[in-house]
């Protein structure tokens, strides 16, 4: 009898040993990349996630645009002195840090002078190219207003660098008369009020008596303060920020109506007094130094309502106008470029937070010894604060520099608190372990998010939240495999206790026809029995 063999299927569940790793990578200069790791499940099904920003591949683009008087950098000047440090200094950490710092210089004379568009700092060629920018300069006459507006628009034309990671630097003496119109930073215009003593006095029917004719220079101001009645606002009483800044308000209600004795001002005009006007005195006329103060004023406002702004004093020459920079910069005045270096380098500051939200298939694992934080290549000491609550790197102030708080629940959840700033070249990582805690039967491959999602929200180095920032969502596979294995009828019916069914004897062919032989066989006999009785009877 031929041996019959079944198919028995056993159910047996395993795992399949793989992890996913996900990067974001930085779309332009500008943005913060983050990535998330989870490794294979191990035997007792737990993962190992890693959590890490920025990346080493980010590239931290930043631009600086200086805006300078005429002379330039090439007096010997405490504040120039400081300038040309900090560059050294950035052009040394550019290639350490993976810094992208991109350098635009802008004098300004009567005009906006681009001396040296936005250049990479950190090649020798770029480096030499943008001191000799700042070590350069020019002549005839003062408009910041023109220089802020080149600036401006430098900026404005680089798209690849977030607007908070752009700074322009102002370093002046204070002193413009000039201005520009319809943001055309080549041209220049002023006003003037001729040689007073050519003007009648309406009042009085005569001459003015004080002044001469200041050509539309920076003393115009003068020959209006010196010939109206001592109870008129003065600009030289203006001598403090705020009343600086009181004053030219009162004065921008009547700009535009003396915006039509403006002309344009040229080596023609203030040399040949060809193409001048003469505006007639009264004491609501408004200068060409109020005039370029108003319009410098409202274009530095558009500037730092969008970029990083640092406003430097110089020293005075004939003018002193470090209040009209107290009023740019809207209080004390800079006198030291270490903000601006940490800003540079740093890509995420204190208060910048991690909300990690626990995939619905697993359990964040409670247990210290399984969390951990690094700073570039240095693991941080850590210690537990409470049951849900623990910090890494504590301070001598008992502080620490950061903290990871954990949230059970439906909504189940770690949160990590940042407490420092995070340089561009220290990338910060978080481990932890999560352990699955729905085991499937059905035989397939299974995939499980580790995180339902996780979030940066950063706080910028001007201490404004940027943008938050989503983390990739790490994958585990699980698998439930089929396993075939043969076994014998025998042992399967012994297994299930299988009874062996009753056989029915049926008689065969052959044992009829010997039934047949016999029967005849007997009756022979028997008849021979017969006769032999009857003839001995006989």
């Amino acid at each position: 009898m031929k041996k019959l063999y079944f198919i028995f299927v056993l159910l047996l569940s395993g795992t399949l040993l793989l992890g996913s790793t996900f990067n974001i990578k930085a779309a332009n200069k500008n943005t913060i990349s983050t990535a998330k790791t989870a490794s294979s499940l191990n035997a007792n099904k737990e993962t190992q996630v890693k959590l890490s920003f920025p990346g080493k591949e980010d590239k931290l683009g930043s631009d600086i645009v200086f805006v300078l008087d005429k002379s330039g950098m090439s007096a010997q000047n405490d504040i120039y002195t400081q300038a040309k440090v900090f560059l050294k200094n950035i052009k040394d950490q550019a290639k350490d840090k993976n810094l992208d710092v991109k350098i635009g210089v802008v004098l300004f004379n009567s005009i906006g002078n681009i001396k040296q568009k936005l250049t990479n700092i950190s090649t020798d060629k770029g480096y030499k190219d943008i001191l000799k920018a700042l070590n350069s300069s020019v002549s005839m006459g003062t408009n910041m207003h023109a220089g802020l507006l080149a600036a401006q628009k430098m900026l404005e034309d680089d798209k690849t660098v977030a607007d908070s990671r752009k700074h322009m630097i102002l370093i002046s003496d204070g002193a413009t008369y000039l201005y520009s119109k319809n943001k055309d930073y080549t041209k220049a215009y002023t006003r003037s009020f001729g040689n007073p003593k050519n003007q009648i006095n309406p009042k009085t029917g005569k001459h003015y008596s004080n002044g001469s004719d200041k050509k539309g220079g920076i003393w115009e101001y003068q020959s209006r303060d010196y010939n109206t009645e001592s109870t008129a606002p003065k600009f030289y009483n203006a001598n403090t920020a705020e009343k600086l800044k009181a004053y030219l308000n009162e004065k921008r209600i009547h700009d535009k109506d003396f915006q039509k004795y403006e002309y344009e001002y040229n080596f023609a005009s203030a040399y040949l007094n060809i193409g001048r006007k003469v505006m007639p005195i009264s004491s609501d006329a408004v200068a060409n130094i109020e005039a370029g103060f108003i319009y410098a004023w409202d274009t530095y406002k558009q500037i730092d309502s969008k970029y990083n702004t640092y406003v430097y004093y110089k020293n005075a020459a004939d003018f002193d106008g470090s209040e009209f920079l107290k009023l740019l910069k809207g209080g004390e005045l800079d006198t030291s470029f270490t903000e601006l270096e940490n800003k540079v380098t740093t890509m995420i500051s204190k208060g910048s937070r991690v909300e990690d939200f626990i995939g619905r298939h697993f359990d964040f694992i409670n247990d210290l010894n399984k969390i951990q934080i690094k700073s570039g290549s240095s693991v941080l000491d850590k210690e537990r604060i409470s049951n849900y609550r623990y910090g890494f790197g504590k301070r001598s102030d008992n502080t620490y520099r950061y903290e990871l708080i954990y949230t059970p629940g439906d909504n189940e959840k770690i949160e990590l608190k940042v407490d420092e700033s995070v340089k561009a070249d220290n990338l910060l990582e978080l481990t932890y372990f999560e352990k699955l805690t729905v085991i499937p039967e059905k035989p397939r491959e299974y995939t499980f998010k580790t995180n339902e999602k996780a979030i940066l929200y950063p706080i910028d180095s001007n201490k404004k939240p940027g943008k938050a920032l989503v983390f990739p969502i790490p994958q585990v596979t699980y698998t439930v495999k089929k396993i075939e294995i043969k076994e014998t009828e025998k042992k399967i019916k012994e297994k299930h206790k299988i009874k062996p069914e009753k056989k029915e004897v049926k008689p065969q062919t052959g044992d009829h026809t010997a039934i047949f032989a016999m029967i005849i066989l007997v009756i022979g006999s028997v008849i021979g029995m017969i006769v032999l009785i009857r003839k001995k009877s006989k």
